[in-house]
């Protein structure tokens, strides 16, 4: 997957500050969704890497945590020879992801956590 394509839906430093929560949640819900797609364009389902960001990444946007989905999803993009020993912790299916993904971007926008910004150096 190519990490830099999916990292390019977020904007950063300035132009993340200058985003409303709804426009937050927006980009967030759009790096899940894109990052579900190419696995699906994979013809496979998530590893347990993968799905374990993705679900922190799920529940952060659900909670108005929109820099923490960001990262998450960066995160989800690790390299398995880059990844720590918690890889194996849990396995979702991508259909129970899309469904999340589903309930998230119908989510009222909150404006929780307005002034941090996502870490996408990951």
């Amino acid at each position: 997957m190519d990490k830099n394509k999916v990292l390019s839906h977020c904007p950063t430093g300035a132009a993340w500050q200058k985003l409303k929560a709804p426009e937050r949640q927006r980009v967030a819900t759009v790096m899940i969704e894109f990052v579900l797609g190419q696995i699906e364009q994979e013809g496979r389902e998530p590893d347990a890497w993968e799905s374990g960001e993705l679900l922190l990444a799920l529940g952060a946007v659900l909670s108005g945590f929109y820099a923490l989905a960001c990262t998450c999803v960066a995160k989800s993009l690790t390299p398995v020879k880059d990844r720590g020993e918690h890889d194996q912790a849990v396995s979702v299916t991508l259909e129970a992801l899309k469904n999340a993904l589903a309930q998230a971007m119908s989510a009222t926008p909150s404006d929780v956590a307005i002034h941090t910004e996502p870490n996408l150096g990951i």
